[in-house]
């Protein structure tokens, strides 16, 4: 019987159906879409409904399948009210408002404090200035909110109508305490927020339910079962690295976000490490993934979807041959933060190479070069 894996990442997503043929693993690409966001005036948002559409399209064209299992990125999350409905689309985690008013919190809980708590470093989107950015900007939202569901779980609960804290995607929040594993009490309270919003957490491999009748009549599929997985995108990568027990072993896993890194045992949530920015994420099953975060692919990914709207619809392909064809010289620093929301990739591009003396790129092609 085949079993169907949907994993979204923030520029696509794919449905995979899998199954056991002569002890191995015959895996098959059967559904894939893009992950377009939406700016509606100053605020960026998912499309989630979009995206659950792509979910229903996937298990349409699966056929039956035995189980169904969802990664996504990390760190955002859906409100529901207390009728169980979606109060709004879920906020893109390069909202520029978080950067803005998300520090805040520092006056709250000290940026040491909150890594020697989470065994996370501080980024702008985590889920904790993005909770605090609410409080301030829509207070009425986490007042009326009686759930909060990180993405991969609140696609579980609208195949199944049962809520779930996925550990390695909660662990992305700064809002779990890295050594008891746990929702942190004294961040929830800084917060001010009600921790019955936080559901119980739980590991992969829990049995959510099986897809809603309605739903499984409405597409005209068997209701299959609906399987918690490591819904954190990195860590259901990770636990797919080919390396042996005990064997020590790193990892690049490669996405919009790139993570480099190893998994241990413990966390390390020291000022060493809170100085060089590790960060002490969760896997599958309650081991820690130490790992930097790097750039990754978004620099061309942004720029690809500008470009398109400039009515230029380049393929990658396209993008890295014109970017072999250019000799500008020029180097930047990708983790400038200007470099960070949406928008207008190569003008800020420009930008930086003016104002470091260099070389400013004139084609399109010099914007490729410069970002690869």
């Amino acid at each position: 019987m085949k079993i169907l894996a949907f994993d979204f990442g923030a520029s696509s997503g794919r449905a995979m159906a899998a199954e056991l043929e002569g002890g191995k693993i015959k895996m098959e690409e059967i559904h894939r879409f893009s992950n377009d966001p939406v700016q509606v005036g100053d605020t960026f948002y998912w499309d989630i409904y979009r995206l659950y559409h792509e979910i229903k399209q996937g298990l349409m064209k699966a056929g039956p399948v035995e189980s169904v299992g969802i990664d996504t990125w990390g760190v955002d999350f859906g409100l529901l009210d207390e009728s169980g409905r979606l109060m709004t689309n879920p906020r893109h985690y390069r909202d520029e408002a978080y950067a803005k008013v998300g520090p805040g919190f520092f006056e709250e809980v000290s940026e040491k404090e909150i890594y020697s708590i989470a065994g996370v470093p501080y980024l702008p989107f985590n889920t904790v200035y993005q909770l605090y950015t609410l409080q301030k900007e829509q207070p009425w939202l986490l007042e009326n909110a009686k759930t909060l569901l990180m993405i991969p779980d609140l696609f579980g609960y609208f195949l199944t109508g049962v809520k779930n804290a996925d550990f390695s995607n909660v662990s992305t929040t700064s809002l779990m305490n890295v050594h008891t594993k746990q929702w942190d009490e004294r961040l929830i309270k800084a917060l001010k927020i009600d921790p019955a919003l936080l559901p119980e957490i739980t590991y992969a491999g829990r049995v959510l339910g099986t897809i809603k009748p309605e739903l499984a009549k409405e597409l005209m599929i068997e209701p299959s079962k609906v399987i918690s997985v490591g819904s954190h995108d990195t860590a259901s990568a990770v636990l797919a690295v080919p390396a042996e027990e005990g064997e020590e072993t790193a990892f690049i896993s490669c996405g919009t976000w790139s993570l480099l890194g190893c998994e241990m045992d413990e966390p390390i949530n020291d000022e060493a490490a809170r100085l060089v920015r590790f960060s002490n994420e969760g896997g599958a099953y309650g081991n820690v993934r130490f790992l930097r975060n790097i750039m990754g692919l978004w620099l061309i990914q942004e720029t690809k979807r500008f470009f398109k709207k400039q009515g230029k619809d380049y393929s990658f392909e396209d993008l890295k041959n014109m970017a072999l064809e250019s000799t500008i010289p020029s180097v930047i620093n990708v983790d400038d933060d200007r470099l960070s929301p949406p928008g207008d990739m190569p003008a800020r591009i420009r930008t930086i190479c003016a104002e470091m003396g260099q070389p400013v790129p004139e084609t399109d092609g010099d914007v490729m070069r410069v970002i690869y």
